[in-house]
């Protein structure tokens, strides 16, 4: 099991009696750049510059974060495996006894998966069947989104999906 949990569990439960509150989840995106063009987002990340913030600063919004005892960290992006250094923040995360999910559409999942291992959860980002989500995120996206679950499978690493509905799917 997972300490992390229990720690917050913890948290809630002093917080209760004390009258302090925790954060349970923060969603942080770490890169304005997606590999995709899915039809219905609104946030254009193909047109926003492709810079990061960098390492340094994200590890010191990691440690505020940290500071105010928050239980889980979701790096969204865009597609937030296009950092290259995607792995050093998520050991960082990790190292700060916080429960670490990536928000993600598969495709680089298999490739990276090694310097990932840590993460606690991958969450998938898939619409339906192929053909729905195909349409919506561009043809081919379903079935690297499977291989990343694959890929996830065997090595015992939970996922879950998130899912956008639409006429499609």
């Amino acid at each position: 099991m997972d300490l992390s949990i229990l720690r917050f569990g913890r948290r809630v439960i002093w917080g209760r009696l004390t009258g302090k509150k925790y954060p349970f989840l923060v969603q942080f995106s770490v890169s304005n750049r997606c590999n995709l063009r899915c039809r219905y987002c609104y946030a254009t990340y193909y047109d926003r510059p492709s810079e990061d913030l960098p390492l340094e600063q994200v590890k010191g919004i990691i440690d505020e974060l940290a500071r105010a005892g928050m239980f889980r960290l979701n790096l969204v992006g865009g597609e937030p495996l296009l950092r290259p250094d995607i792995g050093d923040i998520v050991a960082y995360v990790r190292s700060q006894r916080i429960h670490c999910v990536i928000t993600t559409n598969g495709y680089l999942v298999p490739k990276k998966l090694d310097a990932l291992r840590q993460v606690n959860m991958f969450c998938f980002s898939l619409d339906g069947a192929r053909e729905g989500n195909d349409l919506n995120r561009g043809e081919g996206a379903f079935g690297k989104v499977i291989a990343g679950m694959d890929a996830c499978k065997a090595a015992g690493i939970p996922m879950q999906i998130s899912a956008v509905l639409s006429r499609h799917t």
